[in-house]
């Protein structure tokens, strides 16, 4: 079964709310200093000032987005230690996901293709996944 197959058949109707809701979502991280923090976080960050000094960033800036990224839930201070919320562990997941696929945009329309003829067997189309995308999440998908 190929994957646009695969994704006809999965695929649903989000109402109105859910697709408000995710347009909020990447509203959040439409701001370069707001990804930063974000990304930086996935170590905790236990002190303001050194991520501040990191990021290149003023109190106000680093303070605004910080507490954007708290708000939204994405971001919870834990024994003194910004981490990520369950929600910030998958929205990570999906930002690493994301990249993934634009790092490796170009290659994945010829991989499409050739499973598409039938050229592959099931395995090397795994092989050759593996070896184009680091993140297995994008391979899967084309798998």
């Amino acid at each position: 079964m190929s994957s646009l197959s695969t994704l006809a058949e999965v695929a649903y109707e989000p109402s109105d709310e859910t697709l408000d809701q995710c347009i909020d979502l990447f509203n959040i991280f439409t701001n370069l200093d707001t990804i930063h923090l974000f990304m930086l976080a996935e170590k905790g960050i236990k002190n303001s000032k050194s991520a501040m000094k990191e990021l290149a960033l003023t109190p106000k800036r680093y303070y605004s987005r910080l507490k954007v990224l708290v708000d939204e839930d994405i971001l919870e201070k834990v024994n003194g230690v910004y981490v990520y919320t369950p929600t910030g562990e998958i929205l990570h997941r999906l930002g690493l996901t994301l990249m993934n696929f634009v790092d490796n945009r170009q290659r994945i329309g010829p991989l499409l293709n050739l499973s598409k003829l039938s050229v592959l067997s099931e395995e090397e189309s795994q092989k050759i996944n593996s070896i184009i995308f680091r993140d297995a999440d994008v391979g899967k998908m084309l798998s």
